[in-house]
C-alpha cells in the first residue's frame, strides 16, 4: 500500500476516534455537555438535543472509517468544529478544534485512493 494512503487512513481513524467519542459520551453523559450547548439554543431540550448530535457525530465516524463519504464526513466534521469554535471563542479546549479543523480539512482535500480506503485492507496487509 502507498504511504500517502496508509496517511489517509491514519487521519481518517484519528478524526472518526474523536466523533465517535464524543458522540457516544453525549449518550452515556449528557450532563457533561449541557456547558457545550450555545446560548442562542436556550429554549430547546437539551437531552434530545444532545442525543441528535451525538447520532449525527457517531455516523460521521462510522462513515469517516468506512471511508464512505469521507470527504463529506471530514467536511461536515470540519463546519461542526468551525461552529464551535465561533460559538465558543479560543480556549484551552477549543484550542484543539482548530486542530481538528485541519485535520479534516485535509481529509477532505485528500486524494482519492477508494480501493485502499477499507479499515480492512489495512489489517489484511499487517496479517502477510
Amino acid at each position: 500500500m502507498h504511504f500517502a494512503m496508509h496517511i489517509s487512513l491514519v487521519m481518517r481513524l484519528g478524526l472518526a476516534f474523536v466523533f465517535g467519542w464524543f458522540g457516544i459520551d453525549k449518550f452515556v453523559h449528557p450532563s457533561a455537555w449541557y456547558g457545550w450547548i450555545p446560548a442562542w439554543l436556550g429554549g430547546v431540550p437539551q437531552n434530545p438535543f444532545l442525543y441528535a448530535l451525538g447520532a449525527v457525530e457517531v455516523i460521521l465516524a462510522l462513515l469517516l472509517l468506512a471511508g464512505r463519504f469521507a470527504r463529506f464526513a471530514a467536511l461536515a466534521c470540519a463546519v461542526f468544529l468551525v461552529g464551535v469554535v465561533v460559538n465558543f471563542g479560543i480556549t484551552e479546549i477549543t484550542v484543539r478544534d482548530i486542530g481538528l479543523i485541519a485535520l479534516a480539512l485535509a481529509i477532505a482535500m485528500s486524494p482519492d485512493h477508494r480501493k485502499y480506503h477499507e479499515v480492512h485492507q489495512l489489517f489484511r496487509r499487517l496479517r502477510r
